[in-house]
């Protein structure tokens, strides 16, 4: 349709809204005149009607805009604007949607992803308000816009009783199976008399020692990992003491061999080390004291899977209180339990554990966030009948690195495990790690920043088979706000 045809098509919808059209404009006029406009001029005409407060009259023209060109970005977005007035939410953040893949740039994105937000908030859809927001910051014409856009963003979280988190990657790892670095290891003494001598007559197994050969998928294997985390959160209640919340939350892990690790190990395939759990919560808030910060309690239960079959479920809770010791140190002490079965033998792993976590701010702003756990776990299974004492140290720079936020941390953990049954003596295994979270602003995503992550790894057993160590990048992306 060429522009005459498209302007003679508006005359009949400004012939009703003349009068409201001419007092905007301090004039006169009759029911009966019509107004000849150019498509430019008839969007500033109902762009100045919903300045002056006529919305009516500026949606009647938006839509007749509509109605001569169904692509109109401009003329949705003001029929979005006039109905937000009006207090019709509903049609509004359907008309602002309209603009929104209408729009052919950033600044017309960033108006009516701003528009749809709000137009969600006035119907207490405040997720659907949240996502909006994420694209408007994506389109922010500049930083202030954007922090205003996450200052909005953070107001709906405290309003909205569901909240969401998502975390996702891909990795390579040395070692996507927990594998061993030794090639030989202790015959398991579950294994009878009658499979031993057969592994010993061809080789596998050694009487005297007491060693045989690992298998090809016992010991490392290379790849890459990808893992998918959501969950989803929905608060009962809430007052100025306390407040309670319920949760869901789901893990996914997948892993494609490398051809060094296919070669390695030519009977496994990919789905054998498929990791996957669910879990279930409830979490609650509350001030014991008027001068402390609130205590948490919580209880969980999940079941977890490897290699695509269920694993094992569980129960677990814990508590915990923060101290203010004083404006720049929080002293947070911990106690957990927990009740684990698997699903192929059914017996019972019981753990108990204390934590005790420093938080401390230094004057530049950097952060140092120091912890220290003890673990007891009870079991007839002996590998998981242990104490476990853990350490860790992390370091936040407040300032920018090469334009980047940096984290290091290093942690330690030594267990005594004591009888095992893969050796003749007692098992001991200390595990030393540093790493190091690397954020990335610049690279930022509809409000979700890359974490590109390091860890190096290492694992000494008194038990050789349980040597492990290896290093893995990580990319994750998190929420900025």
């Amino acid at each position: 349709m060429d522009n005459s045809a498209l302007t003679r098509s508006l005359i009949s919808t400004l012939k009703g809204i003349c009068i409201a059209t001419t007092l905007a404009f301090g004039q006169v006029a009759s029911a009966e005149t019509t107004l000849d406009l150019t498509f430019p001029q008839a969007r500033q005409l109902a762009f100045n009607l919903l300045l002056d407060g006529n919305a009516a009259a500026a949606l009647e023209v938006a839509d007749g805009l509509i109605a001569a060109n169904a692509n109109d970005q401009r003329a949705w977005i003001i029929r979005a604007g006039a109905l937000r007035v009006l207090e019709q939410p509903t049609l509004a953040r359907q008309a602002a949607r309209r603009a929104y893949w209408l729009a052919e740039s950033p600044a017309r994105r960033y108006e009516a992803a701003r528009l749809a937000a709000s137009a969600n908030a006035d119907e207490e859809r405040f997720s659907w308000a949240q996502f909006w927001l994420r694209l408007a910051r994506e389109n922010a014409p500049d930083e202030q816009t954007a922090n205003r856009v996450a200052q909005d963003y953070q107001g709906l979280r405290r309003i909205n009783p569901w909240s969401f988190n998502a975390s996702f990657g891909v990795a390579p790892s040395a070692n996507i199976n927990g594998g061993s670095q030794a090639d030989v290891g202790y015959l398991d003494d579950n294994v009878d008399e009658g499979l031993a001598a057969f592994l010993a007559f061809f080789g596998i197994y050694d009487p005297e020692s007491g060693l045989r050969l690992l298998g090809d998928n016992e010991r490392a294997l290379s790849g890459i990992e990808a893992n998918l985390d959501f969950g989803a959160q929905y608060r009962l209640n809430a007052s100025d003491t306390s407040a309670t919340f319920i949760s869901a939350d789901i893990g996914i892990r997948r892993y494609r061999l490398s051809d060094e690790a296919k070669e390695q190990s030519p009977t496994s395939s990919n789905r054998d080390f498929n990791r996957d759990s669910l879990s279930f919560g409830i979490r609650h808030l509350t001030r014991l004291g008027g001068d402390l910060r609130p205590a948490t309690f919580a209880l969980s239960v999940g079941k977890n899977w490897y290699a695509s079959e269920q694993s094992n479920r569980y129960i677990a809770g814990n508590a915990s209180q923060p101290f203010l010791l004083d404006p720049q140190n929080l002293l947070t002490f911990g106690i957990s339990a927990s009740a684990s079965a698997s699903y192929s033998d059914d017996i019972p792993v019981r753990t108990f554990g204390a934590n005790a976590q420093l938080l401390s701010i230094l004057e530049s702003g950097d952060r140092v966030r120091s912890n220290f756990q003890i673990l007891r776990s009870n079991s007839d299974i002996e590998d998981s009948d242990y104490v476990s004492l853990s350490a860790g140290v992390s370091y936040s720079f407040a300032q920018p690195i090469l334009g980047t936020f940096v984290t290091i941390n290093s942690d330690a953990v030594f267990s005594n495990i004591g009888d095992t049954r893969f050796a003749p003596f007692d098992r001991e295994d200390i595990t030393v790690s540093i790493g190091a979270d690397v954020v990335v602003p610049q690279a930022e995503v509809f409000g979700f920043q890359p974490v590109v992550s390091v860890l190096a790894e290492r694992t000494r057993s008194s038990v050789d088979q349980f040597d492990a160590e290896g290093v893995s990048v990580g990319l994750d992306f998190r929420s900025s706000f």
